[in-house]
């Protein structure tokens, strides 16, 4: 009776090896084959891995409002080589279409801005007609800004942001800013830990 078990036991141990080898070696190989690595953020659109000296091209990172709408959060999408990246931000702010569980910053009925790069600075021009829907007081004018602000600077490399009205850089009414004269920075304790 023992030594049926014991035979019955290893054949059970050989086929256990066997198969784990199997298994093991047939996921590396769909691993390889696929080219597609998981993504490190939730909603963060998955795209086949890049090149290395492309990579950085090939990205913008867009910061959204976190459900308690007090800080932002980056999340990095996939865009065309050629595609401008500094338009491409501001499509994705304006969009109204945060990722799951994040909060839009742009105002819905507020008309997607112009943005144009002059030197290390982006120029962001706000619509006159709609400026009445910027946001007003201090959180959501902060995360708004700072939304496009971070955006622009991570995604483009420029060093600072501008903000125009209809092409002139005047004072918004109800704004915290000046933007005659303000110059946005990267301004890193919106961004949340």
């Amino acid at each position: 009776m023992f030594k049926n078990f014991e035979k019955i036991a290893v054949f059970l141990l050989v086929v256990t090896v066997v198969s784990l080898l199997v298994l093991s070696t047939g996921c590396e190989g769909q691993k390889e084959s696929s080219g597609v690595e998981p993504s490190a953020k939730p909603s963060e659109e998955k795209a086949e891995e890049p090149k290395e000296e492309t990579a950085a091209r090939d990205k913008i990172t867009v910061y959204f409002a976190d459900s308690g709408a007090q800080y932002l959060v980056p999340f990095e999408y996939s865009v065309g080589s050629e595609e401008d990246k500094a338009a491409a931000v501001i499509d994705r702010i304006f969009s109204n279409e945060a990722p799951e569980g994040y909060l839009n910053v742009a105002p819905v009925d507020m008309k997607k801005p112009q943005v144009k790069i002059e030197g290390d600075t982006a120029v962001v021009d706000l619509d006159a007609d709609t400026i009445s829907f910027y946001p007003k007081g201090s959180t959501g004018e902060n995360l708004f800004i700072y939304s496009i602000v971070n955006s622009l600077i991570d995604s483009t490399g420029v060093k600072s942001v501008k903000f125009t009205v209809g092409g002139k850089s005047v004072y918004v009414e109800g704004s915290n800013y000046d933007f005659s004269d303000a110059v946005f920075e990267y301004k890193e304790d919106i961004v949340k830990k």
